[in-house]
């Protein structure tokens, strides 16, 4: 049964009570009868006509389908659900290649990147050896991490490790992504579709910190404040003036006509003792005011996030700020990521792991006015 009968029947019986109208499959095109529309497919990944009849998302070779979801502000927890069907195993009879669904719970902003909330998988969102030659479905509930705008549903093929895709099919049909107002509610919507789903310990809301006193109390990051315009940035850097990044950021300014945010890179050439352990200073503006800056930094290497926010956590001149447990981890990667967010200001950490090639950043962003340029995105 698909999940478009299963959601009638859950209303003609009255066992699925929607709230505050969010009853919706928010996922455009879930099925693949308009093609590949609204869907960014990758590598060997099509829309075909399914053996057991209509058509499907069909994965070969690594392949790929994924699609950004905007997401109510108010939205608690989130379910990803779909039908799968693989059929073939390797040489000696092992199945090599397993259906997956997966996602990324992100900011309100552009498809090509953002920033990392949660990484969505476990549960039942990747499929079994048993689940050969048959339509099974995966699942997986949610909760909605503080600050998510959106989420990236991914269609994907996973395969075990040293093994290759052997020529593997994989399809995918009756896609879902559903928001609900309680858990309970939402793996009551999954145990109507899959009879006997069995679900781990309830996902708690843990308590929130106390934010600072108020928003005007702005955090800041050697020197740099939240709302300067550009050309007081700018000033900052007098050594950058004639960078090819700053003077295109100048000249963007200019244009009346100019919407979007505007983006300006600046590397770290001073010889300011106080600013010895940057790398370099990314910065995002909206009319001409400064709505988000991340500073990437050179060593010393943290051995967690936690050690890294008691030890630099100076830098941002705010005084009262929670201790590090408290932070809001990165779902999925709670080692390297944490995050607050208060008043509409995000503060995020990120501690590259030992012996890896990235560096550590640290940024500040108003969400409020992210949201305004992803809403102008999406309704122009």
């Amino acid at each position: 049964m698909n999940l478009r009968k299963v959601f009638l029947i859950l209303v003609m019986f009255g066992v699925w009570i929607p709230a505050s109208g969010q009853n919706a499959n928010l996922l455009k095109n879930p099925s693949g009868d308009e093609g590949s529309e609204h869907w960014r497919a990758f590598k060997d990944a099509k829309v075909e006509q399914c053996p057991t009849g209509g058509r499907c998302f069909v994965l070969r070779g690594g392949g790929y389908f994924t699609q950004e979801v905007a997401i109510p502000k108010d939205a608690v927890y989130a379910l990803l659900i779909g039908r799968t069907y693989s059929g073939r195993t390797s040489t000696d009879g092992a199945i090599t290649v397993l259906p997956s669904l997966y996602g990324y719970m992100m900011n309100s902003g552009d498809p090509s990147g953002g920033r990392i909330y949660a990484y969505l998988s476990g549960q039942q969102m990747t499929g079994s050896a048993n689940s050969l030659n048959y339509w099974t479905q995966l699942w997986g509930v949610f909760r909605v991490k503080p600050g998510t705008g959106r989420i990236s549903f991914f269609l994907r093929q996973s395969i075990k490790e040293d093994s290759g895709y052997n020529g593997a099919v994989t399809r995918f049909d009756d896609l879902g992504l559903y928001i609900f107002p309680a858990e309970s509610q939402a793996r009551a919507f999954v145990s109507q579709s899959v009879p006997g789903a069995l679900f781990g310990p309830t996902n708690a809301i843990e308590k929130r910190f106390q934010c600072w006193v108020e928003r005007e109390v702005m955090p800041s990051l050697y020197g740099i404040q939240l709302g300067m315009s550009l050309q007081d940035v700018v000033s900052r850097f007098p050594d950058a003036s004639n960078e090819p990044n700053v003077v295109r950021a100048l000249e963007s300014s200019k244009s009346p006509m100019r919407t979007d945010s505007i983006r300006m890179l600046i590397e770290n050439r001073s010889g300011d003792q106080n600013l010895r352990e940057v790398k370099r200073f990314l910065f995002a503006f909206f009319n001409k005011r400064l709505f988000s800056l991340t500073v990437e930094l050179h060593s010393p290497q943290w051995k967690d996030v936690e050690e890294f926010i008691d030890q630099r956590a100076d830098l941002l001149n705010l005084l009262d700020l929670p201790q590090a447990s408290a932070w809001e981890p990165v779902e999925g990667n709670a080692k390297a990521g944490k995050y607050l967010i208060c008043h509409g200001i995000e503060i995020r950490f990120y501690a590259a792991p030992l012996g890896s090639a990235n560096m550590n950043l640290l940024s500040l962003t108003d969400t409020t006015v992210e949201a305004t340029l992803a809403s102008a995105n999406l309704h122009p």
